[in-house]
């Protein structure tokens, strides 16, 4: 649900300045996309105007111009106004822009919080503003997200009442909304993959379209474990099925994760339908291509063409790093997806000298059979002291999976464990003689800023190249924010997908999470990528339909929220929200916007806009994997 404000958009006719004063009421409130539906904008930007003139003369003087005492008194008066003027800018940009910090800073907190947060009465039956539902189709509940069981059963027994009244109909009943007074209150998004059966409800600024994606990865999640050939011969036998009862406990902890960092992390993986590349130099990234293809290319595996399919070195976070291929094929995002959330949430306890080989089944690669995944964790790069001692070059409380990259090897034949485990120790070897860990390991941890790009006013963005699917963002780093009035729910998890977390919200961190203070400052943290992830969700369903098509081939969409009223929880000096964010649609890119509070100028925007596509072009090879080892 959004807050009670006011949405400009860049086809909106300019209002009318009001002659009473600053302090006149402002006028009725439009109203909100997500309760009228998504206003459908068109692109009507005067690319033009998005440069500054050059400034105008400073004096038009008419008298002579060889007469010195005007000259010197023109001089002065220019110096004195310009020095005002840059010492107002100046300390406009210390309030509203990143500009003037220095390079090592870190995106600051000056977004307030715009969207409400559902709190419904405990005996409601959905007091939560997110939730999930898997049944079959004979109405046997699965899984929830939330609720007991006898008012989960009650649920899933209406679930499977609609969704039998529009079968016999001959039509598939797709979602369903809530509204109230004209504004919608929940939205509810059916998946239906017999004999299995998928609900979404949100009562957030979330479109058709992504609910669906999300129900589609909880599936494929399902498949993942089962496969659809078996899942199909279980039902076969027994509508009635029980799935419950084959699903481990292991099972219902990964459903809990993935649904829990789908309603509360920060996952644009999901909106954009992309993965996150770590961004390293040109020269990095081919040496772990070759590195690869040697290992694979040795006259021993070379023989035996079948023995391995795919190889990955991912960086923690599910930051994509090197891709082993054969020609012409890929693996699907959500496969990808799929695995990176089992390698940093299930098997984060393992040492560097184990190692894993277990079967899962890719849902877009083939549904009805597994493939075997060779999954080893690299360790931290160790280096050599002036005294001789072994050292390494991060903290030491440093070292559980969520801060190590891994290795994976994906073979079809189930015999290949101790093929691919002499490829996999080899490629190990490798990139530690060539200290190409620690260069993975860093670049995970720091990344590029704000500070990197000439950008004013932009707070953060997303850059999404549609050509490799991936997609790269500054860094987010753990701050110290101002007073914040969103309270963390003791049972939600606000880490990503690909991260190791707890039920209580907070990601275990050893010795660290005994400290009051830092656990203060993870929540804070976790509820600014909420606030965040609610931000690129809102603007990029105002540029396309509920289906998540957009309304042009190419669109350019300006979103403004502004409120009259002082918000002093956000802020120390309790300035009013006026909140502005870009979102760029092209064929061949997607750019998501958002500036620092108090931003207004357009065209100012739109030239930082411009500066952040043409960096990232310049440094395609930096951001993105483009082809990877193709063998």
């Amino acid at each position: 649900m959004v807050q009670d404000l006011c949405e400009d958009y860049i086809d909106d006719r300019q209002r009318p300045q009001s002659k009473t004063g600053p302090h006149t009421a402002a006028p009725s409130l439009l109203p909100s996309p997500f309760s009228v539906g998504v206003t459908q904008p068109t692109t009507s930007v005067d690319f033009t105007s998005s440069f500054p003139a050059p400034p105008q003369p400073f004096l038009e003087d008419l008298r002579p111009s060889n007469s010195s005492v005007y000259m010197d008194m023109a001089s002065e008066r220019q110096s004195t106004i310009t020095s005002h003027r840059d010492l107002e800018r100046e300390l406009m940009q210390s309030i509203r822009s990143l500009d003037l910090m220095p390079r090592s800073h870190a995106v600051s907190n000056e977004i307030p919080s715009i969207f409400e947060t559902a709190h419904g009465s405990p005996v409601d039956p959905l007091p939560q503003e997110k939730q999930f539902f898997i049944l079959s189709s004979a109405g046997k509940p699965i899984y929830s997200m939330h609720g007991q069981d006898e008012l989960v059963m009650g649920l899933m027994g209406i679930i499977y009442t609609v969704t039998n009244y529009f079968k016999v109909s001959d039509n598939k009943v797709k979602s369903m909304v809530n509204s109230c007074g004209g504004r919608v209150q929940q939205k509810f998004v059916f998946l239906d993959k017999s004999p299995i059966i998928l609900m979404a409800m949100s009562a957030r600024e979330e479109s058709v379209n992504d609910l669906l994606q999300q129900l589609d990865f909880l599936y494929s999640y399902l498949i993942s474990t089962v496969s659809r050939r078996q899942l199909t011969r279980l039902f076969s036998n027994r509508d009635n099925f029980d799935l419950r009862h084959f699903l481990t406990a292991t099972d219902f902890h990964n459903l809990n994760h993935i649904c829990d960092s789908i309603a509360y992390g920060f996952n644009p993986d999901f909106l954009l339908g992309a993965l996150r590349c770590l961004t390293l130099r040109k020269s990095t990234r081919q040496t772990l291509h070759n590195i690869m293809l040697s290992h694979v290319q040795h006259p021993e595996v070379a023989a035996d063409r079948g023995t391995i399919l795919y190889g990955i070195i991912v960086a923690p976070g599910g930051q994509l790093c090197s891709v082993l291929r054969p020609r012409g094929h890929t693996l699907h995002t959500t496969d990808l997806h799929l695995l990176f959330s089992l390698i940093f949430n299930q098997y984060q306890g393992l040492q560097d000298d184990q190692e894993l080989w277990l079967p899962i089944c890719f849902p877009k690669f083939n549904s009805s059979g597994f493939l075997h995944c060779y999954i080893r964790l690299l360790p931290h790069q160790i280096t050599q002291g002036k005294t001789g001692e072994q050292h390494s070059n991060l903290p030491q409380n440093n070292t559980d999976a969520s801060n190590k990259a891994a290795l994976v090897l994906i073979s079809a034949q189930r015999e290949s464990f101790f093929a691919m485990k002499k490829i996999g120790q080899g490629i190990v070897t490798e990139l530690l003689n060539k200290n190409l860990l620690e260069t993975i390991t860093a670049a995970s941890r720091f990344g590029f800023t704000m500070a990197d790009i000439p950008a004013k006013f932009v707070h953060h963005f997303i850059y999404k190249s549609k050509k490799h699917v991936q997609y790269v963002m500054p860094r987010l780093d753990m701050l110290n924010f101002y007073k914040s009035d969103f309270d963390l729910d003791s049972d939600d998890d606000n880490g990503s997908v690909f991260s190791i977390s707890d039920r209580n919200g907070l990601a275990s961190s050893g010795p660290d999470s005994l400290d009051p203070h830092l656990d203060l400052e993870k929540s804070k943290h976790k509820a600014y990528l909420y606030k965040l992830m609610r931000y690129y969700t809102h603007i990029r369903n105002n540029a396309v339909d509920e289906e998540g098509v957009p309304f042009n081939r190419s669109t350019l969409t300006f979103v403004q929220w502004s409120n009259d009223q002082a918000q002093p929880s956000e802020f120390p000096q309790g300035e009013a929200v006026d909140m502005l964010s870009l979102v760029w649609l092209t064929p061949t890119f997607e750019l998501f916007l958002i500036c620092n509070n108090g931003v207004s100028d357009r065209n100012a925007v739109l030239k930082s806009a411009k500066n952040i596509v043409d960096w990232c072009r310049r440094n395609e090879d930096r951001l993105f994997v483009k082809n990877g080892a193709i063998f």
